[in-house]
């Protein structure tokens, strides 16, 4: 870039006067504590617009005791950051499996499904859940855990005001179950809360 210059007819200046380029103008070097202002100041005098993050916290139905050894159980359930993410466990009938949750936000007048996800194979179901389990469970049976998430961001504006409600399903060797909470479906409910964060523009 080729550098530019400004020059002024001496005709029309009153007064020239000379500046050290480390000097400071007086007015700088003269004020006192009473002229300056802080941060927070500011922030006083102009009131930005507080940003409401919705945030939500989850109610659900207690997952249910079986009382029967089914294939596939629903293990656990939480939300975070506006997504439902749960865990599965499925008996390891066959090595290919077709596992999923089938799930509805308005009552299923529509319908929704997200697969699961094979994270970890299990020698024999963990304590708490084998503890319930009547029937041909045994020390010796295989069992694989899944994940699951469904992705709630679409619905934050009105979650507080939807039920969702959803069923687990395993296929596998040409059989299939499911996990539906013993015919009631499992029942999610969303608790609304906001959190408020302050914004104020860069400049």
């Amino acid at each position: 870039m080729t550098p530019k210059s400004v020059h002024f007819s001496s005709r029309h200046l009153t007064t020239v006067r000379t500046f050290k380029r480390t000097g400071k103008p007086a007015a700088l070097l003269s004020l006192t504590a009473s002229d300056t202002e802080t941060e927070s100041e500011v922030l006083e005098r102009f009131p930005f617009p507080c940003s409401a993050t919705p945030t939500y916290a989850l109610h659900s139905d207690p997952i249910p005791c079986p009382g029967s050894v089914r294939p596939v159980v629903v293990e656990s359930l939480r939300l975070t950051n506006l997504t439902l993410q749960g865990t599965l466990l499925v008996k390891n009938v066959a090595y290919a499996k077709d596992v999923s949750v089938r799930f509805t936000l308005d009552d299923w007048r529509t319908t929704s499904e997200v697969a699961a996800r094979y994270t970890a194979s299990l020698s024999s179901l963990p304590l708490a859940t084998s503890s319930v389990f009547t029937g041909e469970v045994s020390a010796g049976s295989s069992w694989d855990r899944f994940t699951f998430s469904i992705k709630l961001e679409d619905y934050s504006s009105s979650l507080a005001a939807r039920t969702l409600y959803f069923a687990a399903r395993y296929a596998a060797a040409g059989g299939e179950w499911w996990d539906n909470n013993m015919g009631h479906d499992y029942r999610v409910q969303f608790q609304h809360s906001e959190s408020c964060v302050f914004s104020h523009p860069l400049f």
